[in-house]
């Protein structure tokens, strides 16, 4: 039997820029780098590394999130796709497998195999128990799946789709068969959003219940929208935490985030610190500040059931009079990156089409197609959330009012967006947030029936046939050529346009390591730890 192969995204790997004064500019290879004026024993010079022998940690870390709150916890609800709620997830629960540097691990699952990437057989660990302390076995698994399954517009939903059947061999033996062959589904079931749950416990508490998970964090307090609290699993399975507790905290107000990691209210920002601070924490040798180009284009997404903006040639209006440099730097200023192409993909996921040309900013053009289209000066909506987007959704909203488009802003929270923005939703008219791009199989959640990310509800019968024969094919370069084509599809008939790129910089004081920040927001945070001055 053989185990698949990799085809998910290359990570981007950051360097930590510590000079005084370094521009915060992502670089390809990460390096190791030291203080002059900082002591050693308190110096942490790369923050995925394990902490040095014998040393001794704070009990707490409290990290500060920007402008993405965290509304729930549950891979099954629209609206558990936030950053930090990915990165609960990782802390809460188990997935079957954890894939890190390109890389498979065992995880809940010991071992597993496919000889037609559509049957996987998953051997299971028999020594896990979940936060209440029942025992892990195949049935939560199964659970899990056929939760996720009922899920629409859930990350989850997105994930386990997928699966046709799953039968159960013994406690500790798993049979999962998809509706068609999957070369990447060991992958899919290595996201943190493909957490396995408990039955018993969501049962008897639909409500908290969902928190109970089998991982190194148990859920203490949860403020929706506010704060989350967990705390060290002592039963955990795996390796011990450093860390007693982790506060992962939404500052929605740029200023305060700067004030607080000055006062070490918080030990980490997570991005969203002014571009004016950054230098603030460069030239100070307490912090590490830690450039991240993110993988997911911010987009703004069509209605595709809405008569207005399915309508091509309103599309074609409205992405002619877009000038995405303009939008980038109202948007994010100097941290902000035009789109150069015509693709809707992730920016380093593999097999991506940058062949495909962007539609120009011309004015000219876009009054021509506007005026074939069936606008009739309606004022139509583009919902949005958080700083970032809010911003370069009024600058939408100027460039459209140039060619004669009335625009107004339906300003939200973000886990109110995602519940608004979903599959099938007809109130929908424009919706300007971010993509979410991990891997290969992101293309389902952004373009297949059902899929959470796809909030201009787009269906394409030849896209999701394309996409089926694509996904299950093990030839290399049969499924380059069937994903570029794919995104050729996407291109011509657009639902999504792609405004700009965000970098961002992780600020966090120096002491602080164990972080494993990929490119995608799907962090691991459970081995971080601060070491003590």
């Amino acid at each position: 039997m053989k185990k698949s192969r990799r085809i998910v995204a290359l990570f981007l790997i950051f360097v930590l820029c510590l000079a005084l004064l370094t521009a915060c500019q992502p670089k390809d290879d990460e390096s190791d780098s030291s203080k002059d004026n900082a002591t050693a024993s308190t110096v942490v010079t790369d923050t995925s590394a394990p902490p040095p022998a014998g040393a001794k940690f704070a009990d707490h870390i409290i990290m500060g999130n920007d402008h993405t709150p965290l509304s729930v916890i549950d891979p099954c609800h629209p609206a558990g796709n936030t950053p930090p709620t990915l990165w609960t997830y990782r802390l809460v629960y188990d997935t079957l497998i954890f894939e890190k540097d390109r890389e498979l691990y065992p995880m809940l699952a010991t071992s597993w195999s496919t000889d037609d990437y559509q049957t996987y057989n998953f051997t299971l660990r028999d020594d896990v128990y979940f936060h209440n302390g029942d025992k892990f076995t195949a049935r939560d698994v199964e659970y899990t799946i056929n939760r996720a399954k009922a899920a629409l517009g859930s990350m989850a939903f997105g994930n386990y789709i997928v699966v046709d059947t799953v039968n159960v061999i013994s406690d500790t033996e798993i049979q999962i068969v998809l509706v068609a062959p999957i070369v990447d589904f060991l992958n899919i079931v290595g996201l943190s959003c493909s957490c396995i749950v408990n039955e018993r416990a969501i049962n008897e508490n639909p409500e908290t219940g969902v928190w109970v998970g089998t991982g190194a964090y148990k859920v203490t307090e949860f403020d929706s929208n506010n704060f989350v609290t967990v705390e060290r699993n002592d039963d955990y399975w795996g390796d011990a935490p450093y860390t007693r507790s982790i506060t992962i905290r939404f500052v929605p107000d740029v200023a305060a985030r700067t004030i607080m990691m000055q006062n070490e209210e918080m030990h980490i920002s997570m991005g969203g610190l002014s571009p004016d601070d950054i230098h603030i924490f460069q030239a100070n040798d307490r912090y590490n500040v830690v450039p991240v180009f993110f993988n997911n284009p911010n987009t703004l997404a069509f209605s595709m059931t809405n008569p207005i903006t399915s309508d091509y040639n309103f599309r074609m209006a409205v992405m002619h009079a877009l000038n995405e440099e303009e939008i980038a730097a109202v948007a994010a200023g100097e941290w902000g990156v035009p789109e150069t192409t015509g693709t809707m993909w992730g920016h380093s996921v593999i097999y991506r089409n940058n062949d495909i040309p962007i539609v120009p900013f011309d004015l000219d053009l876009a009054r021509e197609y506007l005026a074939k289209s069936p606008y009739d000066g309606e004022e139509l909506e583009i919902a949005t959330a958080a700083d970032t987007f809010v911003k370069a959704a009024v600058a939408v909203q100027q460039q459209l009012n140039r060619i004669g488009i009335n625009i107004k802003i339906n300003e939200m929270d973000m886990p109110g967006l995602m519940g608004f923005a979903r599959f099938g939703n007809e109130s929908t008219q424009m919706v300007l947030t971010v993509s979410g791009f991990v891997g290969l199989s992101s293309f389902q959640n952004n373009y297949l029936p059902g899929g959470s990310i796809n909030r201009g509800t787009y269906v394409n019968p030849r896209v999701t046939e394309l996409f089926n024969i694509a996904i299950g094919t093990s030839n290399q370069s049969e499924c380059e050529a069937l994903f570029r084509e794919l995104q050729e599809i996407i291109a011509e008939d657009p639902p999504t346009v792609n405004l700009f790129w965000h970098r961002n910089c992780i600020v966090a004081v120096n002491n602080i390591g164990g972080m494993y920040l990929p490119e995608d927001v799907f962090y691991d945070l459970r081995y971080i730890y601060m070491l003590e001055d």
